[in-house]
């Protein structure tokens, strides 16, 4: 009985769409590299170039520091301001969730902070991934 009930609850929950901060957001553009997806709203504070390669710089720097890197792209939202991310997100910038290799934070924060997050997540506890 209590089997079924589990069964039928995992069910339910996976026809939920994901949580806001897992969504691609309408007007919003991608931008690719090695190591993320990069999404940047209408109109972006920062130069979507230059933000994509401080980023890879700092990605680099931590796979020397800590002697690994997470597998795979990471998904980096950039807002303009906390206050737009907070009516969307329901939470104030920035965060990281490793576990769903994910990043949102503002375009003026400092790129390497959350990023420290994933790849501590990845590098220390493989077996969480």
């Amino acid at each position: 009985m209590m089997r079924t009930i589990v069964v039928a609850l995992a069910g339910c929950l996976a026809l939920l769409p994901p949580p806001a901060y897992a969504q691609t957001f309408a007007g919003w553009s991608l931008v690719e590299t090695p190591h993320f997806r990069l999404q940047f709203p209408p109109s972006p504070q920062v130069d979507s170039k230059e933000f994509a390669d401080q980023l890879e710089r700092a990605h680099a720097e931590l796979q020397r520091i800590l002697g690994g890197a997470p597998s795979g792209r990471i998904n980096f939202y950039v807002w303009n301001s906390s206050a737009d991310a907070e009516a969307v997100l329901g939470r104030p910038l920035g965060f990281a969730r490793p576990d769903l290799m994910l990043i949102h934070a503002a375009a003026n924060q400092t790129r390497g902070h959350e990023l420290t997050h994933v790849f501590v997540h990845h590098v220390f506890r493989p077996e969480a991934t």
